[in-house]
């Protein structure tokens, strides 16, 4: 049986190749442990593939040439006003590194959430990948296949698997939860799903019509009430993004994980991939549902859990102050798009001159 593990990304720049460097996080955080101190790394014993929809995002963004003036253009044409977020746009007074992590960063949410024209097209573009890599991998046999999937991403997965759940596409039902199709896991790194307007979220899950959720939350015996057998969600205490919006459904069963927020300050951007990967709390579980069997013991997770994050030197204590300051003190933006876009480069900004404050707090500075 293959063990297939698909990764997607979030906001911010991810070019073609971008999971290598969470290929080998995935590789460096499983090393920390006995099972593989010897012999194959994490990565050499799955099969591991990425989804790319950045490109949706690129072409828009490059066809407006980040500017003010074709973006409030764009969104005229699509009847989608956005007067709070074009004041602050254009406004005398915008420091131009919030400006430049809106346009490298946060667009990606703001065309995704408001512009039903590249939303769809971001779906589309995300389940013909998820197929592609599913029916590749099933050539030589049963595939067993878990996602991945970070920030905006989280949001894109949830939508774009409720509809391959529910409906066939291009003719092909194989896909429906209805057909006897289920993934085995499904891990939410900084979830963000419910980001944005009610109305554009996809996400009734209180409503048996809801089918990516977990086992436990499905009918008793009717496969076709669910859509994965695990479900993780993972938040940061400290990750704006995720306070302004947490994923926390009623009801749901044993085998949806929720748990409580993580709390180390590690990196300056505690909405990075990276930076919630390198938790015991979320990386153990990937690895051992993606292996199939517990290679990281009990013992082991839990003694990696209770020493977390290892002791360093250099802790830049002032610096997570700040940050943790910071976040506390965000009003809370709800389901308002436009002030999360907002406040969002007023994070990323100052995680970045925290981070240039004390080295030891680096890492991606994007999302």
């Amino acid at each position: 049986m293959t063990r297939l593990l698909i990764v997607v990304h979030g906001m911010g720049s991810n070019p073609p190749g971008w999971s290598d460097s969470i290929v080998q996080k995935l590789d460096s955080v499983a090393s920390r442990y006995s099972a593989f101190s010897t012999g194959a790394p994490f990565s050499k014993q799955c099969t591991i593939r990425e989804v790319r929809y950045d490109g949706v995002f690129e072409r828009h963004i490059e066809d407006m040439g980040a500017k003010a003036a074709e973006f409030k253009k764009f969104q005229d044409e699509h009847h989608v006003p956005l007067p709070k977020l074009m004041e602050w746009l254009t406004g005398p007074t915008l420091p131009s590194q919030q400006q430049s992590f809106f346009w490298s960063t946060l667009m990606d949410a703001i065309l995704y959430r408001a512009f039903a024209v590249v939303r769809d097209e971001v779906r589309a573009v995300t389940m013909a990948q998820i197929v592609s890599h599913c029916t590749a991998n099933m050539r030589s046999g049963a595939v067993q296949a878990s996602i991945l999937a970070h920030s905006l991403g989280t949001a894109v997965v949830h939508d774009t698997l409720q509809l391959l759940a529910t409906k066939p596409q291009l003719g092909n039902d194989s896909f429906t939860a209805a057909a006897g199709w289920h993934f085995e896991s499904l891990f939410m790194l900084a979830d963000v799903c419910r980001l944005g307007p009610p109305k554009l979220i996809d996400l009734p899950d209180a409503d048996a019509g809801y089918l990516v959720r977990p086992r436990s939350a499905g009918t008793p015996g009717d496969l076709a009430s669910f859509y994965c057998n695990s479900l993780y969600s993972f938040r940061h205490e400290f990750d704006p993004f995720v306070r302004w919006a947490p994923f926390l459904p009623k009801n749901w069963g044993d085998d949806f994980d929720n748990p409580t927020p993580l709390k180390p300050v590690c990196q300056a951007n505690v909405h990075g991939f990276d930076h919630y990967l390198d938790n015991p709390v979320v990386h153990v579980p990937i690895i051992n549902d993606v292996l199939g069997f517990s290679a990281i013991s009990t013992k082991e997770a839990l003694e990696a859990v209770a020493h977390y994050p290892p002791s360093n030197p250099v802790m830049c204590t002032d610096q997570v102050n700040q940050l943790q300051s910071l976040v506390s003190q965000l009003p809370d933006a709800g389901q308002d798009l436009e002030q999360m876009a907002i406040l969002g480069a007023q994070f990323f900004t100052t995680a970045k001159q925290l981070a240039n404050d004390c080295k030891a707090l680096g890492g991606d500075l994007g999302a």
